[in-house]
């Protein structure tokens, strides 16, 4: 019987984060950090999950632009043309290349094992500089 895709996936994101979260406790985190990052994963050519948590820089959007995720993680500007209602892709200079990445991973499930690829130092972020994606629930 074959594993489940998304079930795989959530459960490399859980270790991921759990490893993250064991090298930066929430107390010595930035506060603003968790409002900001973005996590996603897929599968390399090992077949293992590789999952990053990285953040986006901020970007100016028109009143009729906004991102929308791809299969990778990667974020792509949307463009809804207002009279004819259909959607566009805009290639976005660097966008992709301008992503930080904060923390990356390689899950295998097979051996059992995490090896971390990418840990940047928080640090050294600066909240101006990256997109906020969710507001905080926390007074």
């Amino acid at each position: 019987m074959s594993r489940n895709y998304d079930d795989d996936n959530n459960k490399a994101v859980n270790i991921v984060w759990k490893k993250f979260e064991k090298i930066h406790p929430k107390e010595t985190r930035p506060g603003w950090l968790e409002n900001y990052i973005t996590v996603s994963g897929k599968k390399n050519q090992n077949k293992n999950w590789v999952i990053r948590i990285f953040l986006i820089p901020k970007i100016q959007l028109k009143p009729d632009q906004h991102l929308e995720w791809g299969i990778d993680g990667i974020p792509t500007i949307v463009r809804i043309d207002q009279i004819t209602g259909k959607r566009y892709m805009l290639i976005c200079d660097g966008l992709a290349d301008e992503i930080k990445i904060i923390f990356e991973a390689e899950v295998d499930f097979t051996n059992n094992l995490i090896n971390i690829l990418i840990d940047t130092g928080l640090g050294v972020l600066n909240n101006n500089k990256y997109q906020m994606l969710r507001m905080s629930s926390e007074k």
